[in-house]
């Protein structure tokens, strides 16, 4: 996508690991050496078009057309791999083929730098080609040197937050000069890992340029993003001016799977494996990618007579990517959130505080309170990979996938797992003959119990 900020970002931090602190004032950093928060590792991934997403691009179409006359903006929420990044792609498209002067960038979960975003944009391909030789070019310079802690003659003595709202007035004054010559589309992918700064500078640009011709895209995971105070800013802010349309991805339909499924592997696809496909990855097209890529190469997903079929073996098979994914998110989880989260990846895949503290009690583990138990599963909870339930429900907390509670429960060693197993038997049968339908459960604990 011509003009799109694909650079590769380089590997400097200018301001540690902190989400702010600002540099205004300090060590200088070259311009001709701009971290770069691009998409382009992102881009090698998409192929084909955009599936299951007809009313979001609708939605997307109809801001882009109002943001011809004064700025409008979209925030696209949803779980990891849900194909944010996918609908931020093809909005992007969208922007170029309506003649927007266009810039999309990443936020980095790990890399954090006072303005680190906001200097992406502002050294982005396409709007340095669209700001040559324009008032704009100036502007841009004076706000990256700004950024960049270089002070403008006369203005050394100013404080730390004058010398930043010179810094914002000056993004502002360079996008707003820019959209006044053409319009101008900002799409900004993972915002919740946005620097404090930018988000600042962002809050700032759609005060000062609401009249201006500016698409402003924003895609978010909930589940972080109400943590960040200036992130929700921002979107406050643009929820009280009106000029802002949230939008919120659901997972794939069954037959909207089958046909990422088929269009990953350019051919037909026969509905039974298509059907197992959609089962294993719950309509989560990351992991509808993955497993195709992943029973392809290994053979489990052959082509006979012009159709593709899955093997009798594919179920066993677990992408490395998926794994991957799951794992990054556990890590960040305390030692004992995650102890937790594996007994209760064995009580089910939907379970009751009440049934894990009965559980864990039988078996003699310290800190079975249910209350104890609520605070130590709020950080999986604020991490995605478990969902609670509002009171009244049979359930208090359900796993988002199957892969997310298969990996919880492959932490726990052999015996606590068949210890776990056996509890769950005897509560089971503690009041008598379970029914019948709960035969196969118990059942399946028993097994697992070793009897």
């Amino acid at each position: 996508m011509t003009g799109m900020a694909t650079d590769a970002r380089g590997a400097r931090n200018p301001g540690g690991s902190g989400r702010s602190g600002t540099v205004l004032g300090g060590e200088a950093l070259s311009p001709l050496v701009q971290p770069q928060c691009s998409l382009a590792v992102h881009l090698r991934r998409v192929a084909g078009g955009v599936v299951g997403r007809t009313t979001e691009l609708a939605v997307i179409q109809e801001a882009l057309a109002e943001s011809r006359a004064r700025l409008s903006a979209v925030t696209l929420e949803g779980e990891p791999g849900i194909g944010k990044t996918r609908v931020l792609v093809a909005a992007a498209e969208m922007a170029e083929a309506a003649g927007f002067t266009t810039v999309a960038i990443t936020a980095d979960e790990q890399i954090h730098g006072p303005f680190l975003l906001a200097q992406s944009l502002l050294g982005a391909p396409a709007l340095r080609e669209a700001s040559a030789g324009t008032e704009a070019e100036e502007s841009v310079r004076r706000a990256l040197d700004a950024m960049s802690g270089r002070d403008e003659p006369g203005l050394e003595t100013l404080a730390i937050e004058a010398k930043q709202l010179r810094a914002f007035d000056l993004a502002a004054m360079a996008i707003s000069s820019l959209a006044t010559q053409r319009p101008f589309a900002l799409l900004v992918d993972d915002v919740q890992w946005a620097d404090d700064d930018t988000l600042r500078l962002l809050r700032y640009v759609v005060r000062a340029a609401t009249d201006r011709p500016i698409f402003l895209y924003l895609a978010i995971r909930p589940d972080e993003f109400a943590g960040v105070s200036e992130a929700v800013n921002l979107v406050a802010d643009m929820e009280r001016m009106g000029v802002v349309r949230r939008l919120r991805l659901g997972r794939l339909s069954a037959p909207e799977t089958g046909q990422l499924a088929r269009q990953l592997l350019a051919g037909s696809l026969d509905p039974p494996s298509a059907q197992a496909i959609h089962s294993q990855s719950e309509g989560v097209p990351f992991i509808v990618e993955e497993l195709v890529r992943t029973y392809r190469d290994a053979g489990l997903l052959q082509q006979l007579d012009g159709v593709w079929r899955l093997t009798r073996n594919a179920a066993r098979l677990v992408p490395s990517a998926v794994r991957t994914l799951v794992q990054r998110r556990s890590a960040r989880l305390p030692a004992e959130t995650r102890a937790v989260l594996s007994d209760a990846a064995v009580v089910g895949r939907s379970f009751s505080l009440r049934d894990l503290q009965e559980v864990r009690g039988r078996i003699g583990t310290e800190g079975s309170n249910g209350a104890e138990l609520g605070d130590l599963l709020a950080p999986a909870v604020e991490a995605g990979l478990i969902l609670q339930h509002p009171p009244g429900v049979a359930a208090d907390y359900t796993f988002t996938h199957e892969q997310v509670r298969d990996f919880s429960a492959a932490e726990l060693t052999q015996s606590r797992r068949r210890q776990l197993h056996r509890a769950l038997v005897d509560l089971m049968l503690e009041a008598g003959d379970p029914p019948p339908s709960a035969l196969p459960l118990v059942a399946h604990h028993a097994l697992a119990a070793g009897d």
